[in-house]
């Protein structure tokens, strides 16, 4: 279908695939920084700084 592809190739010039394996590796790393910040605010002595080094670091790569 024309959905699953259509934007992949023409915003990204990748593949539906390719796009997806983007798509989850980000999604995998927001899940671990949401965890981390989740911890930090219960106990904020652990992950001072995780959280926003990672989304600038994020932040970066997307710029790419």
């Amino acid at each position: 279908m024309k959905i699953f592809t259509e934007h992949p190739n023409k915003d990204h010039n990748t593949t539906y695939i390719g796009h997806m394996k983007i798509a989850l590796t980000f999604s995998w790393i927001f899940f671990k920084v949401s965890l981390a910040a989740l911890c930090h605010g219960v106990f904020p002595w652990l992950f001072t700084t995780y959280a926003s080094d990672r989304v600038k670091k994020t932040y970066h790569q997307l710029q790419k």
